[in-house]
């Protein structure tokens, strides 16, 4: 049995508690008391409040032993132990799992986890299977967990589960928290728990150091437009969005989000004059990154924007801004140090181990 409170650090203990019995019995026609027999010791897991595990996903946050039940979206799942043989159908539960367990139980990749330009995790999981997302090639890796997203189609996890194998589809959404909930659901899945606190903790610790220093800046906050181009069409970033949650957690207003923007919309020359943000961040890979970063300044339309006008239309790394993962954090560090040079002038950020 996995017990958090053997190797969980901080707030879970697992105190020992000795039982006395005292057995009577009579022994020679006379009562004698047998010296006192010691029970085996009782496990206690003592739970803080609220506990942290008490979240959307586990539907018993006080059973950290096997099986354990998931359930989203009306789905209950089983996992009978911890998995020996795993595939996702996400960049972003790739991340988080290489960061829990590393990449040794991984049997198959998807293309963009394969992907150096996208992944923060290519490198660890060179060596493994690339398999595209098709029901016969998933089932060939013989996996004994499934995990995919909300993204993933339906027929695929139809198609993977009638095989026999345990497909569990988790709500991997964007967060602005550095995506706790969604490690602490994989962690519980793997028997992580250990593992998932000590990766929290540095999530914790990082996001918590840049808003002290930007908490201490005064005036005004910067208004950031965040946007990538497909095809012919700009997309700007609005509310709920990953984007638009590392630039509130860096410091930031998220422009399109103040214009009444949702998710990711197309927006016009006109629409990004009328949003007037003092730094545009580019979230796509060059070559068309750096192609669009010299539309934008060259563009007569755009002049009076102060982005544009102070040359403040920066590139950034799609590994931070665009996964589903806690390497998000990275995103709020990169766009911070932007945002306010002066406050993080000699601050080195460090990737994720």
């Amino acid at each position: 049995m996995n017990n958090l409170g053997t190797n969980r650090p901080g707030t879970w203990f697992l105190p020992t508690i000795l039982a006395v019995l005292t057995v009577l019995a009579v022994a020679c026609g006379t009562d004698e008391p047998v010296a006192p027999a010691a029970l085996a010791p009782t496990p206690v897991i003592n739970v803080p409040t609220p506990n942290p595990w008490a979240i959307s996903g586990i539907v018993d946050p006080e059973n950290f032993g096997w099986p354990r039940e998931l359930e989203f979206d009306g789905e209950r799942v089983t996992i009978a132990g911890p998995p020996e043989r795993l595939h996702t159908l996400s960049l972003g539960h790739d991340e988080i799992i290489v960061a829990l367990v590393g990449a040794e139980t991984i049997v198959g990749i998807g293309s963009f986890t394969a992907n150096e330009t996208y992944s923060n995790v290519a490198l660890a999981v060179a060596g493994l299977p690339k398999v595209r997302r098709d029901p016969e090639e998933v089932v060939a890796l013989d996996p004994d967990l499934v995990i995919a997203s909300k993204f993933t189609k339906q027929n695929l996890v139809d198609s993977i589960r009638g095989a026999g194998i345990t497909v569990v589809r988790t709500a991997l959404e964007s967060s602005a928290e550095g995506h706790e909930t969604n490690i602490r659901v994989l962690a519980y899945m793997l028997g992580a728990e250990a593992a998932a606190e000590v990766l929290i903790a540095d999530i914790q610790g990082r996001i918590e150091f840049i808003q002290g220093k930007t908490g201490r800046v005064g005036g005004d906050r910067p208004t950031v437009l965040s946007i990538a181009r497909f095809s012919d069409s700009i997309s700007a970033a609005g509310a709920d969005s990953t984007e638009g949650g590392i630039i509130e957690q860096a410091g930031g207003v998220n422009a399109a989000a103040e214009a009444g923007l949702d998710g990711h919309e197309t927006v016009s020359l006109e629409s990004i004059v009328a949003m007037n943000p003092d730094l545009i961040v580019i979230t796509q890979p060059d070559p068309g990154a750096s192609e669009l970063r010299d539309e934008l300044l060259g563009e007569p339309a755009l002049a009076g924007v102060p982005a544009i006008a102070d040359g403040r239309v920066i590139i950034g790394d799609p590994r931070f801004f665009t996964t589903l993962s806690h390497w998000n954090v990275r995103g709020i560090e990169e766009l911070a140090a932007q945002l306010y040079p002066e406050v993080f002038a000699g601050v080195e950020f460090k990737d994720f181990d």
